[in-house]
């Protein structure tokens, strides 16, 4: 029983952290330390309260193909977002639209 509470505590810690640091500017680390400490309270919880530490074999199993599977759509949205190129406007003055009538 103690060892559930002390988890249940870090838990807390890690969501007290969570929104200490949403107030702090982090700048361009904002979303890798949101995500380090969300992955860190995923991995409590799936390990102790999932009892998944106990498990072998097809639930290990599963738990490795999923994070596999998020692993690869989270890199491959972050790569999506970075390499996007600004677009650019055509040199010259801006066409105005024209009302009816005109």
């Amino acid at each position: 029983m103690l060892k559930y509470v002390l988890i249940w505590v870090a838990l807390i810690g890690l969501t007290v952290t969570t929104f200490l640091l949403s107030r702090v500017p982090t700048g361009d680390w904002s979303i890798a330390i949101a995500l380090a400490i969300a992955a860190a309270k995923a991995t409590l919880i799936v390990l102790f309260f999932m009892e998944l530490a106990k498990h072998r074999g097809a639930s290990a199993l599963a738990l490795g193909t999923s994070l596999v599977f998020i692993a690869v759509v989270l890199t491959l949205a972050l790569f999506d977002v970075g390499l996007r190129f600004e677009p650019t406007r055509p040199p010259g003055p801006l066409v105005q639209t024209l009302k009816v009538g005109q």
